[in-house]
């Protein structure tokens, strides 16, 4: 059962018109606010006011309505609201003397009351309970989901950095070495004296760039041996 039905489980009955002034009214209704439908009962057959005997007679359709109509038990009911609005005033007049006239107000007044289970009050309870429970149950879900995306990112990790680092050992080693350049060579002809003949020599050019260390010049002096 939702919390729209258990709230929407009651019945009501109202009067209008009632030739009785609201403040005085609300004095007997402020006696049997969220009572029993029992304990109400008795307070209104024991108090002496106008208003009881109004408030008896609307109290009894209360509670047919809602046996009768709604379903509910008679001895679990209580009075779950009760208004007294102000209605239309009559305006008379009392002559005074000196053709003066003094203004007489016959206050009226609406009556609403409202009768519910004692039990649904514990349903109504009870649901917002499971919606609670309902809302909690989500979030730990969502928590739970963040937590194991979180560790299989941390685990996913360090086997993204093992593929990384032997993807660079294979590229070098796929890579060819570079080939070391030869020394250039120059060809010189010289002539053999006993044949006449040229003959040809392979010299090897030294590498460009290459300084020799400087030497220093040892000097004596005078009076050095």
């Amino acid at each position: 059962m939702s919390l729209k039905e258990i709230l929407t489980k009651s019945a009501n009955a109202s009067v209008k018109m009632q030739r009785v002034s609201p403040r005085k009214a609300r004095l007997v209704a402020d006696l049997i606010r969220y009572r029993k439908v029992t304990d109400a009962l008795n307070i209104l057959r024991n108090t002496y006011k106008k208003t009881s005997s109004i408030l008896l007679k609307l109290l009894n359709s209360a509670i047919a309505n809602a046996t009768n109509n709604a379903g509910l038990d008679a001895t679990k009911l209580y009075i779950s609201k009760l208004l007294v609005n102000d209605g239309p005033t009559l305006k008379r007049f009392q002559p005074h003397a000196r053709g003066r006239a003094f203004a007489i107000l016959k206050r009226t007044s609406h009556f609403y009351i409202e009768v519910a289970e004692i039990g649904s009050v514990n349903d109504i309870i009870a649901e917002e309970a499971k919606e609670i429970n309902k809302a909690k149950a989500t979030e730990a879900k969502k928590e739970a989901k963040a937590t194991l995306k979180s560790t299989k990112e941390v685990a996913k990790e360090p086997k993204k950095q093992e593929a990384t680092t032997k993807k660079v050992v294979a590229d070098k080693k796929a890579s060819p070495k570079p080939a070391a350049k030869k020394p250039a060579t120059t060809k010189t002809t010289s002539v053999d004296k006993k044949t006449d003949k040229p003959k040809e020599t392979a010299k090897v050019s030294k590498p460009a760039n290459v300084k020799k260390p400087a030497t220093k010049k040892v000097t004596k002096k005078e009076g050095d041996k």
